[in-house]
């Protein structure tokens, strides 16, 4: 018989990046998102969004984000985010009085590490085009189920850049 081992994460993800400015991935955050990993043959795939803020020394911060959400569309290998999580967002910022808002997306991949398709290049344009969010770039994550990877995409240029990847082997 064979136990799941079961990671907690206590300490915020730091990424530095010259390129883009410095991102804090809150470790609750980082807990939520390793229990969506799709470990077992039959997992689908889940995302969300992910809330947090511009703070005034260039980092963004993520310490928030929406959970799967029932009228999501999921299958082993695609996820489709329904406007219940734009619902969401929306109370967040306004609990917040406008300090708690989009900063960017995640999703799951059922592959060690994971590497994103021309389908989630295609999302994250749209939503670089059509989304309101603060600045002038959002964060994708991508969890696989060895490392969680970001990447950073700006609404100049759409020129996506991997910048950090969190590895959960011990």
């Amino acid at each position: 018989m064979s136990v799941d081992a079961v990671t907690v994460i206590t300490e915020n993800w730091l990424i530095e990046s010259d390129d883009y400015g410095n991102f804090v991935i809150d470790s609750e955050v980082i807990n939520v998102l390793i229990s969506y990993r799709q470990l077992r043959k039959h997992d689908f795939e889940a995302g969300g969004a992910l809330i947090g803020c511009l703070r005034e020394d260039n980092i963004m911060e993520v310490n928030d984000l929406t959970l799967p959400q029932p009228s999501d569309k999921r299958t082993k290998y695609s996820f489709f985010r329904s406007n219940a999580h734009n619902k969401i967002l929306n109370d967040k910022w306004k609990a917040s009085n406008g300090n708690a808002y989009l900063v960017g997306l995640w999703h799951t991949h059922p592959e060690p590490t994971p590497k994103y398709s021309n389908e989630d290049n295609k999302d994250w344009h749209k939503v670089l085009k059509q989304g309101h969010y603060e600045g002038q770039s959002l964060i994708f994550i991508i969890v696989g189920q060895k490392d969680i990877r970001l990447w950073v995409s700006d609404n100049k240029n759409y020129k996506t850049s991997l910048v950090g990847e969190y590895s959960l082997e011990e």
